[in-house]
């Protein structure tokens, strides 16, 4: 099932926080973009999407926009990193219209 993170796969989790926090139009250009990077190789899955509000101590919901791209390995990780599509997105759209940008990378295994 390519849908579920098997054992060594990585979860790369960025947010963004916009120039003009609440921009309806930025969000939706930033998640726009965010899809074409399905077409790099080595992603399994791409989830993106706004924050879901909170008032739990414990859960930051300041940010606009969160993305979460599953990929087969650390190798696929590195080379998404360099690909022209990510770099143009980074430099075209996701530079330009974010103030902040906070990524964790997470190294998934699963019991059977």
């Amino acid at each position: 099932d390519k849908s579920a993170p098997q054992s060594g796969t990585v979860e790369h989790v960025v947010l963004f926080w916009l120039k003009t926090p609440g921009d309806k139009a930025g969000r939706e250009k930033i998640i726009e973009e965010c899809h074409k990077l399905t077409e790099i190789p080595g992603v399994v899955k791409l989830r993106v999407g706004t924050a879901v509000p909170s008032t739990r101590p414990v859960v930051d919901s300041s940010f606009d926009v969160g993305l979460v791209i599953t990929f087969t390995d650390e190798a696929a990780l590195d080379a998404y990193e360099i690909h022209p599509i990510h770099k143009k997105a980074v430099n075209e759209v996701l530079r330009p219209l974010a103030a902040k940008v906070q990524v964790y990378d997470v190294k998934t295994t699963t019991k059977r």
